[in-house]
């Protein structure tokens, strides 16, 4: 409609219906789902967790994905149904904890866990200050999964997943996988940036051993840095799209590792 006149727009909405038990429900569908929410007030994704017994972390995006706690009015979020049918996701309007006639689920939210041992490696693009992480989870229980999905990485300026070589599509990618601490761990990441930036890359290691560290290889030119508690290291991205070997353990283990790995010395007499 064209009017160089004022005019007056009038509609009528009707709000949502909520359930008896307080809640919205969100269809699901299997693999990843964007999704929002109905309310005029923010709802801890901890309570959604807790209310529906689901552990998928909730990744919303500036420039790159990021963990959020919470659901906020007119934003939207990408989640991760891990089943292979549709899932209802009830959305409680009040807290959980308020409630005396609802009987919720307990936590399963992996980073929930008491005393959880956890290893993070973080990228920060020194250009614009993205930043982005994955984790490993070292759980008491061996039967514990701890496995999360990251979104893909074609949607986003920035970011760093592990990556599933044997795996194919949505599946391919991680944000969170299980460790052992009795054994050095392997895994490969790929990095999304600009190419020719720098990127700062630094840890996080959450009651794991005062010895226990992180090492990058760069298999293309043999590079490698162990980083552990307080380090950080500047790493200049050549092309927009990096792929690095990733081992965790001790620093003696890795430095086995790390002489297996780098070319014997060459003398010339």
């Amino acid at each position: 409609m064209l009017s160089k006149d004022p005019v007056q727009f009038i509609r009528k909405i009707s709000p949502v219906d909520i359930s008896d038990d307080d809640t919205y429900p969100i269809t699901l569908h299997a693999g990843w789902n964007i999704i929002s929410i109905p309310f005029n007030r923010a709802v801890a994704w901890q309570d959604v967790q807790n209310f529906n017994d689901f552990s998928s972390t909730l990744f919303s995006y500036k420039g790159s994905f990021f963990e959020a706690d919470s659901l906020q009015p007119f934003e939207a979020y990408y989640v991760y149904n891990q089943s292979d049918t549709f899932f209802d996701l009830e959305v409680p309007y009040s807290q959980t904890s308020k409630r005396k006639d609802v009987t919720t689920a307990q936590p399963t939210a992996v980073n929930a866990e008491t005393g959880l041992q956890i290893a993070q490696l973080f990228a920060t693009a020194l250009d614009d200050g993205f930043s982005s992480n994955v984790e490993i989870l070292y759980p008491q229980a061996s039967s514990s999964n701890n496995i999360d999905y990251h979104p893909p990485l074609d949607l986003i300026k920035f970011g760093i997943v592990f990556v599933q070589k044997d795996e194919e599509n949505r599946e391919k990618i991680l944000h969170s996988v299980n460790g052992s601490l009795s054994k050095a761990g392997h895994y490969t990441v790929e990095v999304k940036s600009v190419s020719k930036s720098d990127l700062q890359w630094s840890v996080n290691l959450q009651n794991l051993p005062s010895d226990f560290a992180i090492m990058l290889v760069n298999t293309q030119n043999g590079r490698t840095k162990i980083l552990q508690r307080g380090d950080d290291w500047l790493y200049a991205v050549k092309q927009e799209k990096v792929t690095l070997e990733v081992y965790t353990g001790t620093l003696a283990q890795l430095k086995d590792v790390e002489s297996e790995i780098l070319p014997p010395e060459i003398t010339l007499e």
